[in-house]
């Protein structure tokens, strides 16, 4: 019978890992977190093997080889660090369950193997193909493992970045779970951002990127609801032609005084909290505006008037 001894290693938080690799973590070995340290080496930066496992790669780790990090066991999670590879920033045979941040910069940022390698979930990163060859990819997903991107996101425009100099940013969208509709009622969708729509991230020049983003179906437009003390103020998308209520709520210590807005349209009953109108052919924004009402004392013997809405994020402000 043959023993094994696992070797393991607590924490590296910094020092310089050189020659043909980096870091090498053997099969049984751990690495329960990398939070700094320059993994600079020829071949592979950092490198595992099957039946290896990385608990967590953080924000101060630069590592950079042919391939920066060649993965053949369990990483559970990259929050963070610089992964530059000549050819792959990433190259995974074995799994991912997470990438949340960190930079990934090679002729292929991430590559999968198509019969082993599982990344199962990206909530946020740049990641950056500099091949020019058009059949490229930012990120080669194995068709057996789909990928989760961004599964909680909740806002028009995600939190990772893409960029493939020539090429697509997935080598097939089939096996790309995008986040899921998060506006009821309207239905909607994400997908990558065209690339005419890019962004700048901090530290990297010269190129800009392509993100997540919410495509809301035409004919559908945003109402903005501002200085609302109602639980439900009608905030949302509409459709054109469709009839919005809206809802100021009430304030104890203050009256309400009507409804405004820029955009033109008509309100119904404007000097009434609950009021309506009909959604114009684009985005629109209302105010509830209100007056504090004089010489009405609260708890102790003051006229001073509590803004009923004060607080984090409380609205509207008020000075009485």
């Amino acid at each position: 019978m043959e023993r094994r001894t696992p070797g393991r290693i607590d924490k590296i938080t910094g020092g310089v890992f050189a020659s043909q690799r980096g870091l090498q973590v053997d099969r049984y070995c751990s690495v329960l977190e990398i939070t700094g340290g320059d993994f600079n080496a020829e071949t592979y930066g950092i490198y595992t093997v099957a039946s290896s496992f990385i608990g967590e790669i953080g924000a101060d780790a630069n590592i950079q080889g042919s391939t920066g990090i060649e993965n053949r066991g369990v990483i559970a999670l990259i929050d963070g660090g610089t992964i530059n590879g000549e050819r792959y920033a990433l190259r995974n045979a074995g799994t991912i369950d997470l990438i949340s941040s960190g930079t990934f910069v090679g002729m292929i940022a991430i590559y999968n193997d198509s019969a082993q390698g599982d990344l199962k979930e990206i909530s946020g990163g740049v990641f950056w193909s500099k091949s020019t060859d058009p059949n490229a990819v930012a990120i080669n997903l194995s068709p057996q493992y789909p990928l989760a991107l961004e599964p909680g996101l909740d806002t028009a425009i995600g939190v990772a970045r893409f960029w493939v100099d020539s090429g697509n940013i997935f080598n097939s969208d089939a096996v790309v779970n995008y986040p899921p509709v998060t506006i009821p009622g309207i239905g909607g969708y994400y997908s990558m951002s065209p690339y005419t729509s890019t962004l700048p991230v901090d530290g990297i020049t010269g190129v800009e990127f392509r993100y997540l983003m919410f495509d809301v179906p035409e004919g559908y437009h945003y109402v903005a609801v501002l200085d609302s003390c109602a639980k439900i103020s009608g905030a949302g998308y509409y459709e054109e032609s469709q009839l919005v209520n809206i809802y100021a709520g009430s304030c104890p210590g203050k009256a309400f005084t009507g409804w405004t807005t820029d955009d033109g349209i008509i309100i119904n009953n404007p000097n009434n909290a609950a009021a309506s109108f009909t959604m114009p052919d684009g985005d629109v924004t209302v105010r509830a505006n209100w007056q504090c009402i004089p010489g009405i004392t609260i708890g102790q013997t003051i006229t001073q008037i509590i803004d009923c809405c004060r607080g984090a994020g409380a609205k509207p402000h008020l000075e009485c």
